[in-house]
């Protein structure tokens, strides 16, 4: 691809994809690895992690996954986090008998996102697939997805749809447990296929992760015995699933390998879940608008195929790779591109959920596709601001939209500087808030009472995963920590950072966790007081508070749907007012059924929890004094544990 377009270069098709493959050998990786090695730069690499939108320092770690990420910015790629973007349900008529009995629903839970395996990940989409969360390599992977992209040619059949995904998937799995590994290394009962670290319990493989972050233990596991015969079998895989994709292109063949990598059944479960979707009419829509044929998708087979040659010479470094750096216009220019087409597909997928996928939107769509053919003639990124401010108000401004602007818009990255009008920062900043409250991190409670600094954190490009610190991290980044900062706002963030140690996102399996599972999940009728008892849920930790529980209360207050379009603003709270108690008060931290709690021990709940120790059960509470009510709020917020029948 050339580095300023994107465009296909140079002969290629099926043919050159299988000689391409059948010429790689294990070293030709590890050169390559060696030679990302030694170009090492950790300015560069601050600078990756700034274009991408994530302050990891474990997405680059190994020399494939480096590489991944500088190809992926040659070409204007870069990543939206799935856990502050929205992602629309599928319109009507993109669903078929063929869907009955799946399910589309993606909704937050505790700082990750619940999705189903087939939605809403996307070959198409022109921005990469990505969670702060979740693990490091899912960046690399997605952006290999966002480098090869997709097919379409009148009369795309699911049979199509299946192929291309194949070879799509077949070279992302195969960059995934082989490439991106390489100077990573395992603990000895662990290999390349775990693959996901992030989920790894092995103590041993952890103390073998956190020393990758040195060079020389790179190195030396770059010329471990071992690598050259783990590569060969990945190249094998790669073989194998570009003969499989030649197979079904040409012969009209499905290939199903014994293989424990079985990129077949994803891909027929994508080809199932997609094609109707990428044979509408606001799917051809968005095409003839947003994207130039031949350069942003392949018109049939052999052009894929190119496409993903050209995707392994860059990955490889191999004669005809693009430059690793474009110039700094062309990087910004690029990523508005991908930003206007982004954009673009969400009105085009609006239309489709309001009936109208020929005609909805247009003012905004054709705002975008003017801009994008600006950009293509060498615009600066800037131009894309007033068209982005017209797809919004086109949208709002229409009759009872099916999502809210703030859902539609909730893109889950920054456009760029002088590109995001402030329709569209609101939005973002609404997406965060939801984050904020769906974690059940101490983050929400900061954020509200320092607006400032949630401000400063969406201003920001560069997220960390830790809530809190991020918070704490960008005010100080930003120059908020010197301005209307005293002794004791300052002592607040120590104690919510600390607090946040204990309580913030948590990866707790909550099943792990019996008395979830035994216990009742509210207070019941009181006919079944007489066998119902109550104990103090021992999943909790009492903290002492330094500040005032009846104000931390009012923090704690729940807020409006953030994603309302109807919902009123929350009142902005003093930056960091600290009212000091006068004398210690006691919150309850530790993990729930659904997220993290934090709870204030006020008054009524400080009798219960003092009537605990000698009368357990619900008529004897209710006997000694506590109003029925305050039992079923201790209960419905898991301070206490309800059990039918037990002591």
């Amino acid at each position: 691809m050339n580095a300023g377009t994107g465009t296909p270069a140079g002969p290629g098709g099926i043919d050159a994809l299988l000689a391409l493959v059948g010429t790689l050998t294990p070293a030709t990786l590890l050169a390559q690895a060696r030679s990302l090695e030694d170009a090492r730069d950790p300015l560069r690499e601050a600078q990756l992690r700034r274009h991408f939108g994530f302050a990891r320092d474990d997405l680059m770690v190994t020399p494939y996954m480096l590489g991944a990420c500088e190809a992926g910015r040659v070409h204007g790629r870069f990543a939206f986090d799935r856990l502050e973007r929205h992602f629309p349900p599928p319109a009507p008529d993109w669903l078929g008998p063929e869907h009955a009995g799946l399910d589309f629903a993606v909704e937050l839970d505790v700082d990750r996102v619940r999705a189903p395996r087939y939605w809403p990940f996307a070959q198409d989409a022109p921005v990469a697939d990505f969670e702060l969360t979740t693990s490091p390599k899912w960046l690399g992977h997605s952006v290999v997805h966002a480098l090869i992209g997709f097919g379409w040619w009148p009369g795309l059949t699911a049979w199509d749809v299946l192929h291309a995904a194949r070879l799509s998937e077949g070279i992302a799995a195969w960059w995934w447990y082989w490439p991106a590994e390489l100077g990573r290394g395992a603990c000895p009962r662990h290999g390349v296929w775990s693959a996901d670290w992030s989920a790894s319990d092995c103590s041993t493989c952890a103390l073998v992760l956190a020393s990758v972050q040195l060079r020389d233990s790179r190195l030396a596991r770059l010329a471990a015995p071992e690598v050259p015969a783990q590569q060969q079998d990945g190249l094998a895989f790669l073989r194998q699933e570009v003969a499989a994709f030649a197979a079904g292109v040409r012969e009209r063949r499905l290939d199903i390998p014994d293989s424990p990598v079985l990129t077949v059944g994803e891909a027929c479960e994508y080809a199932r879940v997609n094609t109707l979707r990428m044979q509408s009419v606001a799917f051809q829509r968005w095409l003839e608008a947003l994207l130039i044929p031949g350069v942003d998708y392949a018109r049939d087979h052999d052009e894929l195929a190119t496409r993903a040659s050209q995707v392994l010479t860059t990955l490889l470094g191999l004669p005809g790779a693009p430059p690793p750096r474009p110039p700094a216009r062309d990087e910004d220019a690029l990523r508005a591109l991908r930003v206007a087409q982004d954009v673009g597909y969400r009105l085009c997928h609006a239309a489709a959920l309001a009936g109208a996928s020929a005609t909805g939107y247009q003012v905004g769509l054709t705002a975008l596709a003017d801009a994008a053919r600006a950009l293509h003639a060498g615009a600066p990124a800037q131009h894309l601001a007033a068209a982005l401010d017209a797809a919004y108000h086109d949208y709002a401004a229409a009759p009872a939209p099916t999502l809210a602007p703030a859902q539609l818009f909730a893109l889950g990255y920054h456009p760029g500087d002088g590109v995001e009008p402030g329709p569209l920062r609101a939005a973002r900043r609404a997406a965060y808030q939801q984050r904020l409250d769906s974690s059940g991190s101490l983050a929400r409670v900061l954020a509200r009472a320092w607006p400032a600094g949630a401000d400063a954190v969406v201003a920001g490009h560069a997220r960390r995963p830790e809530l809190v610190a991020d918070l704490v991290g960008s005010a100080v980044d930003s120059g908020l920590g010197s301005r209307g900062l005293d002794a004791a706002g300052v002592a607040f963030l120590h104690w919510f950072t600390e607090l946040a140690a204990q309580a913030g996102p948590t990866r707790v399996v909550i099943e792990s966790l019996w008395f979830y599972r035994f216990c009742l999940p509210s207070l019941p009728a009181k006919a079944r007081w007489h066998e119902t008892s109550l104990r103090l849920n021992p999943y909790l930790q009492l903290v002492e508070s330094p500040y005032d529980t009846g104000w931390l209360s009012s923090l704690l207050a729940p807020l409006p749907d953030a994603a309302s379009a109807s919902a009123p603003a929350p009142a902005s709270a003093p930056e960091l007012r600290v009212w000091p108690a006068a004398s210690p008060g006691y919150l309850a931290l530790g993990p729930g059924r659904r997220h993290p709690l934090l709870l204030v021990i006020t008054a009524e709940r400080a009798q219960l929890l003092g009537l605990l120790s000698e009368a357990r059960g619900v008529s004897d509470l209710v006997g000694a004094g506590v109003p029925p009510e305050v039992l079923a709020d201790a209960v419905a917020c898991q301070l206490v544990i309800a059990v039918s029948g037990g002591a």
